[in-house]
């Protein structure tokens, strides 16, 4: 990784940018209580909507996926918006589950 912890990878259909992902190499805290990970980070799924439900979001992941294994690291993890069904049925048709819950008050 090499100070370069981050990618971005984007569709193109004919000229057009279907859609993208970006991509962060990150690590757990250094905290006693917390098991060291090396993990990436979806922080940006994008797909156009006119090109929604052809696949392309599919692809990316498998790019997420390979560029995880080549920079030997353990998982992928995200984040979604609990109002957004479509997205979080989208992951979980991927293989993504949930493992925390982020509550919030303003």
């Amino acid at each position: 990784m090499d100070g370069n912890t981050g990618i971005i990878f984007v569709a193109e259909i004919e000229e057009d940018v279907a859609g993208f992902i970006h991509l962060e190499a990150d690590t757990t805290p250094s905290y006693r209580s917390v098991a060291p990970h090396k993990f990436c980070v979806i922080v940006d799924l994008y797909v156009k909507a006119k090109y929604r439900r052809k696949g392309i979001g599919r692809k990316l992941l498998f790019t997420a996926r390979q560029w995880q294994l080549e920079n030997n690291l353990e998982y992928i993890e995200l984040m979604a918006l609990g109002n957004s069904s479509e997205a979080i049925g989208f992951y979980e048709n991927e293989g993504f589950s949930i493992s925390s819950i982020v509550m919030r008050s303003d």
